[in-house]
């Protein structure tokens, strides 16, 4: 929700506001995912997970111009508003993915 009200902002200080927000969170859930990356992993392959993240982190943020030209072009618009939308869209299905994820990882820990 903060990404597409940072594409709707038309207002300079209301958009710094969302971006330190989104910021402030962005920080806290990397933080986040390397501290339950340990968790899952031994302590000899703590550095190869972290490695990994790092690696995907910067992957997504390099494909991000072309898959936001590409759900663009699906859906017939390249504003920053429809880029902000498509940003959040995705956030939250990986957001879902990795409850999923986590869920199956913590039953299977049970069992």
């Amino acid at each position: 929700m903060l990404f597409v009200g940072i594409g709707s902002s038309r207002q300079l200080i209301l958009t710094g506001i969302l971006y330190a927000i989104v910021a402030a969170i962005l920080s806290w859930l990397q933080a986040a995912t390397m501290n339950e990356a340990a968790a899952y992993s031994d302590a000899a392959s703590q550095t190869l997970t972290s490695s990994l993240i790092l690696v995907g982190i910067n992957l997504g943020v390099f494909a991000n111009p072309a898959v936001n030209r590409v759900i663009g072009s699906w859906i017939g618009n390249y504003s920053a508003q429809a880029s902000f939308a498509i940003a959040s869209g995705l956030f939250i299905v990986a957001l879902i993915l990795y409850w999923v994820f986590v869920r199956i990882l913590k039953m299977g820990q049970q069992n």
